[in-house]
């Protein structure tokens, strides 16, 4: 223990020649799968890692990394956080010769997604790790840095299928399908809930779609058997009137309601409204620890908070990027963060965790 591992050891460890795998540890020339693996799994085993820094310090090369995430705007406040994580890692990865260019696109345009990633692409990047909002345009996009070579991870939405190196991020169905279970506890017998999707244009992201999906699931599972109505409501976020008319339209068409889940980070916006029209009494179920969120959640209008680590999931994924790229580490597909309940009582706790990156 404590003894530096050489590519020799690993070698002899796996049966086969230094130049094996040096070849594994960098991806050149052809390798077969089974020995791959093989040696992949020494590395792992006995912690190798090479003297990056050593060989950075040596070439004038930069390697260049690019992160394709949607703009953080008024509208869109959640995506500072995987930002925080995505900062961090760029500033612990400049002593490696390696640069992150951050690309930012319109989550509500699908022609700013397109055309971020065509730039992303033509600067022909060592990798690139992108939130695939637009699944179509995501997939054709994959398949091409396919057939360039170029690596893909995906961060916080997953891409279904194998064209890209795997996902960092959270289990949206599974997300909903607690906010569901919790609900469940909260409410009386008889009760109405809104399912809120409250997106800019109308536009329905796989994460939100699998939230819906997996927070119907729980109250459509054999097993259950209360007597609870749910009522699915897409809206604009941008218009705050419209949003409490429709609030107040479901109130008078529903006068049991009893819950609203929101699939979105835009709890705080059905809290305003809640509080304007003088409706405490309905449990409040959202996600993410934006700023506005947390304030409602202090005030009591918002009961609870789901949330995951987007930061840590951003900072993870970047610099595993980099690790697959330069032979350091291996990569699992699948990259799943944990899913945290936070409530008043408990939200400094996870504040204070969000300067905890690494």
């Amino acid at each position: 223990m404590g003894k530096k591992i050489r590519i020799k050891d690993i070698a002899q460890k796996a049966g086969v020649s230094t130049g094996t795998v040096d070849r594994v540890l960098h991806n050149r020339g052809e390798v077969n799968a089974k020995t791959r693996k093989k040696v992949l799994d020494i590395v792992d085993a006995l912690g190798y890692v090479p003297n990056l820094f050593a060989k950075s310090l040596a070439s004038k090369t930069k390697s260049q990394f690019t992160v394709l995430l949607p703009i953080a705007d008024s509208d869109h406040a959640y995506w500072h956080l995987p930002l925080e994580g995505i900062s961090r890692a760029a500033e612990d990865l400049k002593d490696y010769n390696a640069v992150i260019n951050i690309k930012h696109f319109d989550p509500a345009s699908s022609d700013s997604f397109k055309t971020a990633f065509d730039e992303a692409i033509a600067s022909q990047p060592e990798g690139i790790v992108f939130t695939p909002v637009f699944e179509k345009i995501a997939q054709a996009n994959a398949l091409r840095c396919r057939e360039l070579n170029i690596p893909l991870l995906c961060l916080e939405i997953n891409l279904e299928g194998d064209t890209t190196l795997g996902y960092f991020g959270q289990d949206a169905k599974g997300s909903g399908c607690l906010a569901g279970k919790l609900m469940d506890l909260i409410l009386p017998e008889k009760s109405s809930i809104l399912l809120l999707n409250l997106t800019r244009k109308m536009t329905i992201t796989p994460h939100l779609r699998r939230r819906s999906e997996g927070f119907i699931s729980y109250f459509d599972a054999p097993a259950f058997n209360k007597d609870i109505h749910l009522i699915p409501i897409n809206l604009d976020i941008r218009d705050q009137i419209v949003l409490r008319e429709s609030l107040l339209d479901a109130f008078a068409n529903n006068p049991d309601i009893k819950g609203i889940y929101v699939t979105s980070s835009q709890a705080h916006r059905v809290a305003l409204s809640l509080q304007n029209i003088g409706r405490k009494d309905v449990v409040l179920i959202g996600h993410d620890m934006i700023t506005k969120n947390l304030n409602f959640l202090e005030e009591g209008i918002i009961d609870l908070l789901i949330v995951h680590r987007p930061h840590e999931n951003a900072y993870n994924c970047v610099v595993g990027l980099f690790n697959h790229v330069n032979g350091i580490k291996s990569l699992e597909r699948s990259n799943l963060s944990s899913i945290d309940v936070v409530l008043k009582e408990n939200m400094n706790y996870y504040i204070n965790k969000r300067t905890q990156i690494k």
